[in-house]
């Protein structure tokens, strides 16, 4: 992501949150040395996701990941995700957090294909309407340990 993506990422984060951030929120995001941010290009529409993650002590937080509901149910927020998941085994990471609302179902099914498991609930998380977040967690040795036995099996 770039300054020049700006524009149409918070077109799309508004359209995608109900606590859409400012431009001086997202201006933070890609001068802080925490955050990685990606978007999606699709050829006939631009922009048509992005996803961001912070590497904080050694252990990655998403941040946000949003693909416009045009394009959705195509595999591109799995894609969104795995390139964050890319970049944290990248830094370092040893595992990866995220919450996602209880009633969002399509993206903990991404979030499961992914890898992540649900780790607990925090109630009341979201200020728009009460709901409680899942919190979901994907561990580095768990990835390593997954494809090692993978590539055991195949020996």
């Amino acid at each position: 992501m770039r300054v020049s993506d700006l524009d149409a990422v918070m077109a799309l984060d508004r359209r995608a949150f109900f606590d859409s951030w400012s431009e001086t929120t997202w201006r933070h995001e890609l001068e802080t040395a925490l955050a990685s941010w990606y978007v999606l290009e699709l050829p006939e529409q631009g922009l048509a996701g992005y996803a961001g993650l912070w590497n904080v002590a050694g252990e990655g937080q998403v941040m946000r990941v949003a693909v416009d509901s045009a394009v959705r149910c195509r595999g591109y927020g799995r894609q969104l995700t795995e390139q964050l998941l890319a970049r944290a085994w990248e830094e370092g990471c040893t595992a990866v957090t995220l919450e996602v609302r209880e009633s969002n179902g399509p993206a903990q099914a991404v979030y499961r294909r992914c890898g992540f498991r649900a780790a607990g609930v925090r109630p009341h998380y979201y200020a728009d309407n009460g709901e409680g977040a899942l919190i979901m967690w994907l561990y580095r040795q768990d990835v390593e340990s997954a494809t090692g036995a993978s590539s055991e099996q195949n020996a």
